[in-house]
């Protein structure tokens, strides 16, 4: 059986909207990626994975190209 990914896990806290919503607010600057975590309720690990694009590859942000 596979893990469930993104939203389709039961506890997460992120979806695709605040994935790109943290990853602006982080590029704007004037935040670290610690505050970050904080607001959107989660680790710093986790935070720092979606916002390095390690986790929610598939989330682009709005006109970015998907490859197809």
């Amino acid at each position: 059986m596979s893990a469930k990914l993104g939203t389709a896990h039961h506890l997460s806290k992120l979806d695709p909207d605040k994935v790109r919503e943290a990853r602006r607010e982080y590029a704007k600057g004037g935040i670290t990626m610690l505050e970050l975590g904080f607001n959107y309720g989660v680790s710093l690990s986790t935070i720092q994975s979606a916002i390095r694009r390690l986790t929610w590859t598939h989330v682009k942000e709005e006109g970015e190209d998907d490859g197809t």
